[in-house]
């Protein structure tokens, strides 16, 4: 059987490699069934380090159909097992990308950034999201990476560190396959990455559609007191150190200035969340309340405010 050769080449051998495999083995368990693959962030952009995922988007036909998608799980958890390399790989189809508001963040990523592997070029059918839909689906996101990095499955305002006594306060994690995790700080220079995309939709109404655009527009629309600090975040633990916790001592100890710095902008991002769900939840609209509600869910506000609020709208009940 001949190997699949993909459109796009990342210009390095095992990556390649592995691509055309993870296309391969979809093909065979789901023959017919998949419209296109495309590969977006650092790989498809030229930005990747050691510790950066293969991100590959496998789009299928319509809509899944039963059990498909299921399947399509195990199928990447397999090839996740044999992958020397992580493999982010969603479950999308044509119906999810093109109808559901909690997936958009998807189509705007293939359409800015992606490169098509193999399959059908279907990017011209991606409309651009309306900026309130946009606003709603991406910033609940750095609310889910506040929980992860502390392993909580909810939060409350404000926030401590993850861990007061680690050297770099909780704030490093582990990256890469399975069976080669290495100590390094991918999960919180993303999240740190979420949190400035979200800021940039408050306050400049922008759209960030691609990963390494967030700090440039960032410094060019707010350019606050924070920007030095997310220029380290970005500049240092993913172009110097490459994502791992630097042996140095030196480095070591900037890296914990950075990290020491992370919980104060974790609660400033919170602080303009609050006042987003609060608008919301004053809008007079039935679905804006409770989307609002249900994010309160996720970060709870235990002031006055926010508590007077939620009994005037009967929610506090629920």
């Amino acid at each position: 059987m001949s190997s699949i050769e993909p459109i796009y080449s990342t210009g390095q051998s095992q990556i390649d490699d592995t691509i055309s495999g993870i296309i391969g083995i979809f093909e065979a368990a789901f023959p017919t069934r998949i419209r296109s693959y495309y590969l977006v962030g650092s790989y498809a952009d030229g930005s990747a380090t050691p510790l950066s995922d293969i991100d590959i988007r496998i789009i299928f036909k319509d809509d899944f159909t039963a059990g498909e998608e299921e399947k399509m799980r195990q199928v990447r958890h397999y090839c996740r097992l044999i992958s020397p390399i992580a493999i982010d790989c969603p479950p999308l189809s044509e119906a999810r990308l093109l109808h559901d508001v909690n997936w958009l963040h998807e189509p705007l990523g293939i359409k800015s950034d992606g490169q098509l592997l193999y399959g059908e070029e279907i990017r011209d059918s991606f409309g651009e999201p309306e900026f309130s839909a946009y606003v709603r689906n991406v910033t609940a996101v750095p609310v889910q990476r506040f929980a992860r990095i502390r392993q909580q499955d909810g939060l409350s305002f404000p926030l401590t560190y993850p861990d007061l006594t680690g050297e770099f306060f909780g704030y490093d994690d582990e990256s890469g396959p399975a069976w080669g995790k290495v100590p390094g700080t991918k999960g919180l220079v993303h999240m740190i990455g979420f949190a400035a995309t979200c800021l940039i939709a408050f306050q400049s109404e922008r759209i960030v559609t691609r990963k390494r655009d967030w700090l440039r527009l960032y410094k060019e629309t707010i350019g606050d007191e924070w920007t030095p600090f997310l220029e380290d975040i970005y500049r240092k633990c993913k172009e110097t150190w490459l994502y791992r916790i630097p042996e140095n001592t030196e480095e070591r100890h900037q890296l914990r200035e950075i990290c020491g710095q992370a919980l104060g902008f974790e609660n400033y991002y919170l602080t303009h969340y609050r006042t987003f769900l609060l608008t919301e939840l004053q809008s007079g609209d039935n679905q804006r309340q409770r989307f609002a509600f249900e994010r309160l869910h996720e970060i709870h506000y235990p002031d006055e405010e926010m508590q007077t609020i939620l009994q005037r709208l009967g929610l506090d009940r629920y």
